[in-house]
């Protein structure tokens, strides 16, 4: 007989204390609405920019070039400013972690530092699986094929947006590794929307644990509800952000009858933990996509790959004929 549903507060001792502890702290309703409202800023300001592009677009070339010029000159600029974050983010996560911990108390991180280690083990497998599906795609080393991915990586982790890496991600794919520039100008931005492998990732090991804390049982109708509701909870994350991105995880524990309330309030507590990493596994993954799908440029065959990759940056900058 299948055991009734869970309702109420966890019935481990600490999930009871660590409910207890953040449901004193849970923000009110306004509080959320005007957070759902900040989430729609960058929708905002991508609507701007594609006017603004398409703005400049129409100008003649004379009036243009500046303005894009500007932009590609403050691109690089804060391309090198993430950079040179990167230096202190170790220390700035832990001032992050030291909020939360103080907030929530030591042991409700603790407590959680399973989930937190079994999720990167589980990220890193499936960045090395990325990595060698890019290699592989390439045709370059695999040395070379991660050392050009090293841009979008950054900003991933530095920004933790996966749509602010797109211009470095499309970048390396058809400077770095040499794939056809119109594949992954088509394909990266579709792979990054839909594709959400890091919060698939996520939400599915967060029903598990979850199942685990109330003692559910886990058979494979349970298992491949988890597989397709985390899938659709991860694009259902698309243009959220902070705490709108973890309350789509009562997509996953809904139909399993696990209340989701009590528990995302501890997700909430390890997020500027897990949040670079669930980013990274947005944008790694979706440029392995895009490199199964796309063509490597005429260029890109033959030994001397690098240098003629090379040549042909050097030719666009200069003006002259890309194809000879």
């Amino acid at each position: 007989m299948k055991p009734p549903a869970p309702t109420g507060a966890p019935p481990t001792s600490f999930a009871r204390s660590a409910f207890k502890t953040t449901s004193r702290r849970t923000p009110p309703a306004s509080n959320a609405s005007s957070g759902l409202a900040a989430a729609a800023d960058p929708l905002q300001i991508l609507l701007f920019s594609i006017i603004l592009g398409l703005t400049l677009g129409t100008c003649k070339t004379e009036v243009s070039s500046p303005g894009i010029a500007a932009l590609e000159s403050f691109y690089h600029a804060f391309i090198k400013i993430i950079r040179w974050a990167m230096y202190p983010l170790p220390l700035g996560l832990f001032c992050l972690v030291a909020v939360e911990v103080s907030r929530v108390g030591l042991d409700v991180l603790r407590s959680m530092a399973g989930f937190i280690a079994v999720f990167h083990l589980a990220g890193l497998l499936l960045l090395l699986l990325s990595a060698i599906l890019i290699w592989r795609r390439s045709g370059v080393s695999f040395r070379r094929s991660v050392s050009k991915m090293w841009d979008p990586m950054v900003v991933a982790l530095g920004t933790r947006s996966s749509f602010a890496t797109l211009p470095s991600a499309i970048g390396s794919m058809t400077n770095g590794l040499n794939f056809d520039e119109n594949d992954p100008c088509l394909l990266l931005p579709l792979g990054i929307t839909v594709g959400r492998f890091g919060n698939v990732l996520f939400f599915s090991l967060a029903a598990v644990f979850v199942a685990q804390l109330y003692e559910l049982p886990l058979g494979p109708s349970e298992c491949t509800s988890i597989l397709l509701c985390g899938a659709l909870a991860g694009m259902a994350t698309s243009g959220a952000s902070g705490a709108v991105t973890l309350a789509m995880i009562m997509i996953v524990l809904e139909p399993l009858r696990l209340p989701w309330e009590a528990v995302l309030a501890l997700f909430i507590a390890i997020d500027p933990i897990v949040d670079p990493m669930r980013t990274l596994l947005i944008v790694y993954p979706s440029c392995a996509f895009t490199a199964m799908l796309s063509e490597r440029a005429p260029a890109a065959h033959g030994s001397a790959a690098e240098d003629e990759a090379t040549g042909l940056k050097d030719a666009v900058q200069v003006g002259e004929p890309v194809w000879r």
